[in-house]
């Protein structure tokens, strides 16, 4: 809560500087008059709670309100789908939600290297089997183009179905797979909301709100998740990782564990500390793992900022 207040004036002093002094600004933030609408009210000698604008208090009542409008409204997409043998139970199970569902807004959690593609995959397998256009979208060009070379042709940016929806075909009827569903802001989930509701579409919310949050203002699929009746599968199990002792420690932090899975890497030797050298020993290691370069794909080597780099 004093992060929220804290930011919320340095913010406002930031947009009016030299104009707006902090004594004023906190007069005005106290003010019955203030146009921001606090969301919890404000603990003793502390001027702000959380708050947020009109607007995007409206923006969050009305996704909120069309999720639990819309529950239990739709047919199944394809309850007769018998998932691909090489899915992990786990897998099976959330394809089958997710084509049972009978809900016009569901939520799809997987932790990293759990296999979501994998199971996105067999979930359009079964919608195609049923007749049903897929639009899958995400947060960036980059990110569309990787899900175009998943198999999912009609792959675009968030951005580019909501300015460009009407030019479209295939809309009507169709099913809309929203990855990285952390990252939309309540302006683009909203917007999306009134597209689905406009063409009879269906949605399914892609993502974990604990990687990933908004740039835009909002938290989109948090509040679902807190205040709505949204209806979820998840996937849990790791399989990116082989090695069971990496991919013990990788499951600790994946729950949020941080510390006992950096324990259990820093048991297995994993985690070195470089003191002043660090940079120099990194490039060394590189080249012997890569044999000098040849190799690239042996390794890779994550820096802080492109000017931390090692040449």
């Amino acid at each position: 809560m004093q992060s929220v207040r804290r930011h919320t004036l340095a913010e406002a002093l930031n947009q009016s500087l030299g104009s707006l002094d902090l004594g004023r600004l906190k007069k005005a933030a106290s003010s019955e008059e203030s146009e921001l609408v606090r969301l919890t009210d404000p603990p003793e000698n502390r001027l702000l709670s959380e708050c947020c604008t009109p607007q995007g208090l409206q923006l969050e009542q009305r996704t909120v309100k069309y999720v639990n409008d819309t529950r239990n409204s739709c047919p199944a997409l394809n309850s007769h789908f018998v998932p691909a043998p090489h899915l992990s139970q786990e897998q099976k199970d959330a394809v089958t939600s997710i084509l049972t569902t009978r809900d016009r807004v569901f939520s799809f959690r997987g932790v990293a290297g759990s296999g979501k593609t994998t199971t996105l995959r067999e979930v359009q397998r079964g919608l195609s089997k049923a007749g049903h256009t897929v639009f899958a979208i995400t947060p960036t060009t980059s990110a569309a183009r990787v899900l175009r070379k998943e198999g999912f042709a009609q792959a675009t940016t968030v951005e580019d179905l909501l300015r460009n929806a009407e030019k479209r075909d295939g809309l009507e009827n169709a099913v809309v797979i929203c990855d990285e569903a952390g990252l939309k802001s309540n302006r683009q989930g909203a917007e999306l909301f009134r597209l689905a509701h406009k063409h009879n579409m269906r949605v399914l919310l892609v993502g974990d709100v604990r990687q990933h949050v908004s740039v835009e203002a909002g938290d989109f699929l948090r509040v679902l998740e807190a205040h709505s009746k949204l209806g979820r599968c998840q996937v849990q199990e790791i399989h990116r990782q082989i090695p069971k002792c990496y991919r013990a420690a990788v499951t600790q932090m994946a729950a949020g564990n941080v510390r006992q899975g950096l324990e259990e890497l820093d048991r297995l030797n994993w985690i070195r500390e470089g003191r002043s050298s660090y940079l120099e020993q990194a490039a060394v290691d590189f080249l012997r793992l890569t044999d000098h370069g040849r190799n690239l794909d042996r390794c890779l080597a994550v820096s802080f900022s492109w000017g931390s780099q090692v040449h």
